[in-house]
């Protein structure tokens, strides 16, 4: 009897994947650890400017790394999870973090969303998650 599976399947952990490219439950999960990330280097970051001296004019160059940081690790875990696509899904999960932090900006201080940043903002969010979710899924 001929085996009738339709396209290819890929087991990573155990776990069966089918080889859609953009899966929507990764890249939620994704902003979410990218947003768990952000939290804990914040936290860390607040840590190391209370015990050590940094000069103030480093500290906004310091918050955008801890953004792209955030963005890196949230990629990688949507490209895991998902098993493939990781620029897909990896770029999406960038943007996603970037629209919701967007967002929250915008709704804590009104006026201050200008949409040339924010283009810029979503093309480094999407090549970081891109990046990102192209390790994850060799992870």
């Amino acid at each position: 009897m001929a085996n009738r599976s339709v396209g290819i399947r890929r087991s990573v952990g155990g776990t069966e994947l089918s080889q859609r490219p953009v899966q929507f439950s990764a890249i939620a999960a994704g902003v979410l650890v990218a947003f768990i990330a952000s939290l804990v280097l914040s936290a860390l970051l607040g840590t190391v400017m209370l015990k050590t001296t940094i000069a103030q004019g480093t500290i906004p160059a310091l918050i955008s790394w801890v953004g792209t940081l955030s963005v890196a690790i949230g990629g990688a875990y949507a490209g895991r999870k998902a098993g493939v696509g990781g620029l897909f899904n990896g770029g999406l999960t960038g943007i996603g973090y970037v629209l919701i932090s967007a967002l929250f900006g915008y709704f804590l201080f009104p006026g201050a969303l200008v949409l040339g940043i924010l283009a810029k903002k979503l093309g480094v969010g999407f090549i970081v998650g891109a990046i990102g979710g192209t390790l994850g899924v060799n992870l």
